[in-house]
């Protein structure tokens, strides 16, 4: 469980880190991104911190990669290195170069292409942790929504792999919502990949499904 202070830095500080990364101004972006590093310290090792942090910041961290204005490019870059340097699923660093281009450049399709092909060859042994749950879900939920039946299908199984996993299955709570439009889909093998993950949570998942 989180401790009491880590878990006010969670509801507190990263909505305002993250809507800093947001902002239109450049300068106010790059001090906003200079405490993600912080930040992640702050939060040390515990999954469960890190698990409700982490989702809210890479969005935003991924659209300063991206971003035309050099000073905003390398403080994101610096942001998500501090992300990836707090993973501990050797399966996961080993691929977190692949991963990120995935994540930061999803137009390029090749990208995301080459991430799924590396995740499809991956024997995933060690538990997962909440920053590789966080590098993995982006790419996943844009596979589950690939008209390609191979692209799901590696999805489903690494999804499986994965929940099997999990440090702890708190970590899945901040997806839940995204995951929501999945159980209705029309492809059986993208609901199933939805369903496993609410079997996990039993309570929310009774909660909406029996709306559905």
């Amino acid at each position: 469980m989180c401790s009491s202070d880590l878990l006010v830095t969670c509801v507190y500080a990263v909505p305002v880190i993250a809507k800093g990364i947001e902002d239109k101004k450049w300068k106010n972006q790059v001090a906003a991104l200079k405490f993600v590093p912080a930040l992640l310290a702050r939060l040390n090792d515990s999954q469960e911190a890190l698990g409700r942090a982490i989702p809210v910041i890479i969005p935003p961290l991924v659209e300063a990669v991206k971003s035309a204005r050099s000073e905003v490019k390398t403080a994101g870059a610096a942001g998500m290195e501090a992300i990836t340097a707090k993973i501990s699923n050797p399966e996961i660093t080993k691929l977190a170069p692949d991963l990120l281009k995935a994540i930061t450049e999803p137009s390029k399709k090749e990208f995301t292409e080459k991430a799924l092909q590396l995740l499809a060859g991956t024997t995933f042994m060690n538990r997962v942790d909440a920053p590789s749950l966080a590098l993995l879900f982006p790419i996943l939920q844009r596979a589950f929504r690939e008209r390609s039946i191979e692209a799901r299908r590696v999805a489903a199984q690494v999804l499986s792999a994965v929940i099997q996993l999990l440090f702890d299955d708190v970590l899945l709570e901040p997806y839940f919502e995204a995951l929501l439009p999945l159980l209705t889909a029309e492809d059986p093998m993208t609901r199933d990949g939805a369903v496993r993950i609410c079997e996990v949570l039993p309570k929310r998942s009774e909660e909406h499904t029996s709306e559905l």
